[in-house]
């Protein structure tokens, strides 16, 4: 599909007659669909996003940026990045600027952000130290029945649970390394992509982007070293509490076995305030620590496990299970928990964003939680039995904390309650189609429809359809469920398991009888629901519609540059955005006048790219969305950034050539308060004899003779404002 003649070409080619840009949204609508020719030629760009052409039309383009988000199959694989990536779309929910309580708010956000990075390098050594290293690697049954872990059985090893966990740590410390690499692998191909655009606002921001940056700043996109900070603050609050953790769980072992444990003890002390440091580095500033601190956390982890492997240390007689290690990981829990209900109480209530960056939050830490207590509990059963009233003999013993199981069995409450939400939404939806009165209106819109069992089936499916989109604008309501039910019922049921058993960390027992038989279908629910989510991301990014129905969220939360999540997948806009500017400053620079036509998430594309351009561009520009998401989800949830006000304003730098189409059947897309235009879906029941009636288009590209007179004033005018 690619042509080097043709973008050789491209720059001899007459372009002063009026263009129309088309940017599709989250489908990935391939450059022929859109330009409804079989052989388009492409004309910049590359394989991965590129702006295409008919060979016999100049006024006719297309921008393809699909493959940044979706073309690789390998790209599903994200999806285990999701809870970062809603830790990181939490804080644009925020308000910028410097007063006290936008930058506690913001403060606040990113240690929940780091919460949820720690928590899961804490439990990524819980499988490695304890279940594996510590209670595997001393059964003799459990290493016979692994072979790769049958060199536990050397000697060096042998009776010396301290020198396994050593070992052990290769998995967290391995996911740590595996982030560094693809973040900075990333932000060379997506925040640091272009080294130059057309932008209206230079301004050298130092300190806290959030703070002060806006749509229009350059280093909105281009934020390389500011993420590269924030991530050294994760890592080194991460190295250092696994180090924290690990000593102290050493420390635990020698003291039961009557072993000196003062270097243990320092070790602990020392890991502990360089977490302290490095968290307080990302709290303040937002971003990571100094050099020195930044590889602290490297130290004194290498300090624990040079130690652990040189010194002889306590024998495998002792207790069953890790003592101590988990306790880190509750502490941490309740840290986040602590934060959050801060954050709620911080966040001013007149903003009207007080629910939304908290539920947010508590749902990254949610998906988190019960992604690692189920894979916790399957990798303790694929070991060895856990360790119950009787075992047969020849098995072997594997003993987790209790905890795990509360965890499993909250996933399991989560999923319920979501299943009980779609229920309810499919009830409601049942009882609008089958209502008479429903029935009746439609009706009367379409009284061509005909009156029989086929007629009623259409005139049914147009009102499931406007109900579903309905239901789209109570997704604020949902999060305010969502987050009474987490974190309400968490501090609930903590502060109930709390005062029964007088103690903090002793709150998880062992599970009353009746309800441990749920715990191997929970254990199976938290750990096969991150499986499914690949395979329908997987589906998604390989198939076109199934990517319209499940895409939108994905591309909603990875929209963002990573301020305050620097984990999270990498902005698909940090590329798309610059080189939509890039291109419509090539045109309008040779005289052309362009309209550009953005559907659904490309009208989101296309809003941020013109908010950064210069005058010189806008003024020989048009705008027409479509199918267009900016104030029915962004502008709900970023109203800082997405908000009426901001868009008005982009608006303005138009001088009003703006126009916006929506379908009341569109689930996704609707009016943004700015030349809103209603399409009528269908248009109308009429058909030639023995055709289907109509389909609902719903979300599709918006085309049709509502499209083309659109375009048509639009172009009129541009061709007044340039005369």
């Amino acid at each position: 599909m690619a042509s080097r003649e043709a973008k050789a070409e491209d720059r001899a080619r007459a372009l002063h007659t009026p263009v129309e840009l088309r940017v599709h949204g989250v489908g990935g609508t391939t450059p022929d669909v859109l330009l409804r020719h079989p052989h388009p030629e492409q004309v910049a760009g590359d394989d991965t996003a590129g702006f295409y052409r008919r060979p016999d039309s100049n006024d006719l383009e297309a921008y393809a940026w699909g493959g940044i988000t979706s073309r690789s199959g390998t790209r599903a694989l994200w999806l285990l990045l999701l809870p970062f990536a809603l830790a990181n779309a939490a804080g644009f929910m925020l308000a910028s600027g410097e007063d006290a309580r936008s930058r506690i708010a913001r403060g606040l956000v990113r240690l929940l952000a780091l919460s949820v990075t720690v928590l899961a390098v804490l439990w990524a050594g819980g499988l490695g130290l304890d279940l594996i290293a510590f209670q595997c690697g001393a059964s003799s049954v459990c290493v016979d029945r692994h072979w790769w872990l049958t060199f536990f059985g050397n000697p060096f090893f042998a009776d010396q649970p301290v020198r396994r966990m050593v070992i052990g740590l290769v998995i967290p410390v391995g996911l740590i390394a595996f982030w560094r690499f693809a973040t900075r692998f990333t932000r060379t191909r997506y925040e640091d992509a272009f080294t130059s655009e057309p932008v209206e606002v230079e301004r050298g921001l130092e300190g806290d982007l959030a703070a002060e940056a806006t749509l229009a700043d350059r280093q909105f996109w281009h934020s390389p070293r500011f993420g590269a900070r924030l991530a050294s603050g994760h890592f080194a609050a991460a190295s250092s509490a696994l180090a924290a953790a690990t000593a102290y769980a050493i420390q635990r072992l020698r003291e039961q076995a009557g072993l000196d444990t003062g270097l243990e003890t320092a070790l602990v002390l020392i890991a502990i305030l360089v977490t302290i440091a490095a968290t307080a580095t990302v709290w303040l500033w937002g971003s990571g620590p100094t050099w020195a601190l930044s590889r602290a956390g490297w130290l004194v982890l290498a300090a624990v496990a040079a130690f652990g492997l040189v010194r002889d240390g306590p024998s495998d007689s002792l207790p069953d299970d890790l003592p101590g290690y988990s306790r880190m990981a509750l502490a941490t829990g309740l840290a986040a928990l602590v934060v959050a209900v801060a954050l709620l109480l911080v966040i001013p209530t007149e903003s009207g964003q007080r629910i939304k960056p908290v539920a947010t939050s508590a749902l990254a830490l949610w998906a988190l939680i019960s992604l690692l207590a189920g894979s916790h509990v399957r990798l303790a059963d694929w070991l060895g039995d856990r360790a119950i009233d009787s075992l047969e003999e020849g098995q072997a013993t594997i003993i987790y904390s209790y905890g795990y199981d509360w965890f499993s069995l909250a996933s399991l409450a989560l999923v319920a309650g979501a299943v009980l939400g779609v229920a309810i939404a499919a009830f409601w939806l049942w009882t609008r189609t089958r209502s008479v009165e429903n029935v009746e209106a439609i009706a009367k819109e379409y009284p061509q429809a005909p009156a029989d069992l086929e007629g009623l089936r259409w005139i049914r499916s147009i009102i499931r359809a406007r109900s579903v989109a309905r239901l789209s604008d109570e997704a604020a309501s949902a999060l305010g469920v969502l987050l009474a039910v987490v974190l309400g019922g968490t501090l609930a049921f903590y502060g109930v398991r709390v005062f029964t058993t007088g103690s903090p960390f002793g709150s998880f027992d062992r599970l009353p009888d009746g309800w441990r038989s749920l715990v191997p279908v929970a254990s199976w629910v938290g750990s096969m629901l991150p499986l499914a989510g690949l395979a329908v991301m997987y589906s998604s990014f390989r198939n076109p519609g199934t990517r319209r129905r499940v895409g939108v969220i994905w591309d909603i939360v990875t929209f963002w540059p990573r301020w305050y999540h620097p984990l999270a997948p990498p902005p698909y806009s940090a590329r798309a955005v610059p080189e939509l500017g890039i291109r419509l400053q090539r045109l309008t620079s040779d005289g052309a006048a362009v309209t550009v036509s953005a559907h659904s998430q490309g009208s989101v594309v296309a809003a941020a790219s013109i908010a950064r351009l210069p005058l010189s561009v806008r003024s020989r520009m048009a705008l027409l969305t479509h199918g267009s998401p900016l104030r029915r989800l962004y502008g709900l949830f970023f109203p800082f950034y997405f908000g009426p006000d901001q868009l008005a304003a982009l608006a303005r730098r138009l001088d009003g050539r703006w126009l916006n189409l929506f379908r009341a059947t569109d689930a996704i897309g609707g009016p943004i308060g700015i030349g809103d235009r209603l399409v009528p879906d269908p248009v109308s029941a009429e058909r030639n004899p023995g055709d289907p009636l109509p389909p609902v288009l719903g979300h599709t590209f918006y085309q049709g003779d509502a499209y083309d007179q659109a375009i048509a004033e639009l172009s009129h005018d541009l061709a007044t404002a340039s005369s």
